[in-house]
């Protein structure tokens, strides 16, 4: 029951933040490697760069000796939340970053066309915070979804022209979800279903009656993997394959 609350506070805390938007990945955050972005998410098809490892695995045997790499990128989301018979309400303006890190070695050629890497990353989260007094106390307040993806992969370039990869993952996420619970449209109720000439409207979403959820610190642990294949059929061409498992995470 903790795990299915959570999934539905989840829920309702990102539709308060991006009422009016829709987000078809939903808590993906695709921008992985600097290289991959500047190319406007082009990470399949090329996988050049260490960034493969996320992309397409099986890009890391275009690449000789050691390498590494480390970036950040940053993301500001920013949502209006709209109620009738209020004023709009912005969120909090809040710069995510969005860190990436990678080494991957043929380790001097002695691995005869393979490669191996090791990547930490994180390809999925949000964050968000409003007002704690605004129209939408009631769906959110602040919420909070982190994911690191860490592990080990390997690729083989089988001839020349095609390579395949994979990678293992231990994914780590952590979630915090804040907002407010209208006691004084409870007691309102409570009161106008006793006695409807007691009942006062004024307690309903009355600010000295709103009580306060904070959910933190709910965390969980899972693997996860992807495989990858890069053919190269001219050197003016390629293509790129890539599959990602799914991964369940019970956060309590």
């Amino acid at each position: 029951m903790k795990t299915l609350n959570l999934f539905l506070a989840l829920t309702l805390g990102v539709s308060a933040c991006f009422p009016c938007v829709s987000f078809g990945a939903g808590f993906q955050i695709p921008e992985q490697g600097a290289r991959s972005i500047a190319m406007g998410m082009s990470g399949i098809g090329l996988a050049e760069d260490l960034s493969a490892m996320y992309h397409n695995p099986a890009g890391l045997t275009q690449g000789n000796g050691t390498r590494f790499s480390l970036n950040v990128a940053g993301i500001e989301p920013t949502a209006t939340y709209t109620r009738a018979g209020f004023d709009a309400e912005d969120n909090e303006r809040d710069l995510i970053p969005v860190p990436f890190f990678a080494v991957a070695s043929d380790f001097g050629g002695r691995l005869k066309n393979v490669a191996l890497g090791f990547d930490v990353n994180a390809p999925f989260g949000l964050r968000n915070e409003y007002d704690s007094n605004g129209p939408q106390r009631y769906l959110a307040t602040n919420i909070s979804l982190v994911t690191a993806y860490a592990g080990p992969y390997a690729a083989w370039q089988i001839e020349p022209r095609f390579s395949i990869g994979a990678g293992v993952q231990y994914v780590y996420a952590k979630a915090e979800i804040g907002q407010k619970i209208n006691y004084g449209g409870a007691l309102y109720a409570l009161t106008l279903a006793l006695n409807p000439a007691a009942a006062n409207r004024a307690l309903n979403e009355n600010l000295a009656y709103d009580g306060n959820l904070d959910i933190k610190d709910a965390t969980d642990g899972a693997w996860a993997g992807n495989l990858g294949a890069l053919w190269t059929p001219t050197d003016a061409l390629k293509f790129g394959l890539t599959w990602r498992s799914g991964v369940d995470l019970d956060l309590e």
